[in-house]
């Protein structure tokens, strides 16, 4: 059942990339009547009813598809289709409100012990949000079944067009397609309006829905003021496979959340050839890392599936700072967060730790920034701590036999260095300086003492690895094997 639905959905596509939108609403049918459920049928057919110039039952059908997918946990799908509302109607505030109702931190709803809680606690969200649930269907007037083509050389004036449809399409905005069945698209929209995604009847529902949301990275650490202004700089994107989005070493001015469809994410190997890193799928982040830093995109983002993104830009964000200055102390959390986590998780030195465990170890980095010149690390002194780059580049030197300094590595974003000291209990072996401003998360040495100590197996891991590096610096110092960039202090 479940490949023939694939099926279904692939023929319906199809036949409305074709103009065939009877075509696609016959097998839409079919979908609905064995998933009458499935949100993201409902939000093609309200494509359909777009491109009909039914834009009134487009926009109810856009609003209970962006209301399900909220209520069921999935926001960035929420978002991407109440921007599709907003390209038909602007002024439409309604969904957006609904959004924030249950995904914004609510005032009072906190506590030092708890943290954010997500749609708890705010006087009025549930009935915004059941009345948006509950909102009965207009009745939108139907358009004629067979809008005329627009004439190749008319010899005379136009006729007025009778539709909306028809005077769209007249104009080059909408394709031409095939006629109609109304009835069939008048029974699609009372099924779809009729489904509840989540049985919600009554505020007491509403509630127990806001206290099962999950944390969503970013948005649920905003009020609702600043998830609506976010959200409103927000831009839709949409991309066909084999789009690159993301190109290594363009300026990073912007990042994207991936609303619909997948990527991947590719690197170029010094023999010229891409390989591909990871993968990426609905909810996930991209592009963050140059856009936070300032610096050049490190790799390839390529899209393998059709994808709707939503994307901030940079400009937009400085803008909605001025108005809201917290979001930008939200903004470097989550980057934090964000940076710090992957570090972790790629850091053979972690690695024998699990997710909960990790996300314990993030709350104990401090954020460092340097000027050109700033020394982080001073050879032959105690070691004060384990240093991530999140942006900028940093010069390590080691101080020679003869006295002279001899610079031996360039570390630049995503790289980390001072853990050799922290584990062997030694003087550290070079000095480490910021070349230009740069934004570094440091682990503390006791932090990190009290990591080694409750986990003996990182200690193992560590040891091992710091081990391997002194002797690359000696090498190097001597003439040897050029030394690895990543970590050598």
């Amino acid at each position: 059942m479940a490949k023939d639905l694939v099926k279904l959905r692939k023929k319906a596509t199809e036949a409305a990339v074709k103009g065939k939108l009877d075509k696609a609403l016959e097998l839409y049918q079919e979908i609905v009547k064995a998933d009458p459920k499935d949100i993201k049928t409902w939000v093609k057919i309200g494509d359909i009813y777009k491109k009909l110039g039914r834009n009134d039952q487009a926009i109810e059908i856009y609003a209970k598809a962006a209301t399900s997918y909220a209520v069921s946990g999935f926001l960035m799908q929420a978002i991407s289709v109440n921007k599709m509302i907003l390209e038909i109607d602007p002024n439409h505030a309604e969904t957006q409100a609904a959004l924030a109702a249950l995904y914004a931190q609510k005032e009072g709803a906190d506590s030092a012990e708890s943290g954010p809680t997500v749609g708890a606690g705010v006087k009025g969200a549930s009935s915004s949000v059941l009345e948006m649930l509950k909102k009965k269907p207009s009745a939108a007037a139907a358009p004629p079944s067979e809008p005329a083509p627009a004439p190749e050389a008319p010899a005379e004036p136009e006729a007025e067009p009778e539709s909306e449809a028809e005077a769209a399409a007249a104009s080059g905005k909408l394709p031409q397609f095939d006629a109609v069945d109304l009835d069939l698209a008048d029974d699609l929209f009372d099924q779809i309006m009729k489904q509840d995604v989540v049985e919600i009847k009554t505020e007491d529902d509403v509630e127990h829905v806001l206290g099962t949301l999950p944390n969503i990275p970013l948005f649920s650490s905003l009020n609702q003021d600043e998830f609506t202004g976010i959200v409103e700089k927000l831009n839709l994107r949409r991309f066909d496979v084999g789009d690159r989005i993301i190109k290594e070493g363009d300026e990073g001015t912007s990042f994207y959340i991936i609303a619909g469809g997948a990527a991947k994410i590719t690197k170029t190997a010094p023999n010229g050839k891409e390989i591909t890193v990871a993968t990426l799928g609905e909810g996930d982040f991209f592009g963050e890392f140059s856009f936070f830093a300032g610096s050049i995109r490190s790799a390839n983002v390529t899209v393998t599936q059709e994808m709707e993104a939503l994307e901030i830009d940079r400009d937009d964000l400085e803008e909605l700072t001025k108005q809201f200055p917290r979001i930008e102390e939200v903004m470097r959390a989550f980057y934090k967060e964000r940076l710090v986590g992957t570090m972790l998780r790629i850091s053979p030195i972690f690695q024998p730790l699990n997710d909960e465990d990790r996300a314990a170890i993030m709350q104990h980095f401090e954020t460092v920034e340097t000027r050109t010149g700033d020394v982080l690390i001073r050879q032959g002194e105690e070691g004060q701590g384990l240093y991530v780059i999140a942006g900028g580049e940093i010069a390590v030197s080691v101080k020679g036999d003869d006295g002279n300094m001899l610079e031996v590595a360039r570390l630049r974003e995503g790289e980390f260095f001072g853990e050799i000291s922290l584990i062997t209990d030694r003087p550290t072996t070079a000095n480490c300086i910021a070349v230009k401003p740069s934004l570094l998360f440091r682990l503390p040495r006791a932090a990190f003492k009290q990591i080694i100590a409750e986990y003996p197996q990182v200690l193992e891991v560590t040891a091992d690895y710091a081990d391997q590096r002194v002797k690359q610096t000696k090498a190097m110092i001597a003439g040897g094997d050029e030394l690895q960039k990543a970590g050598i202090v």
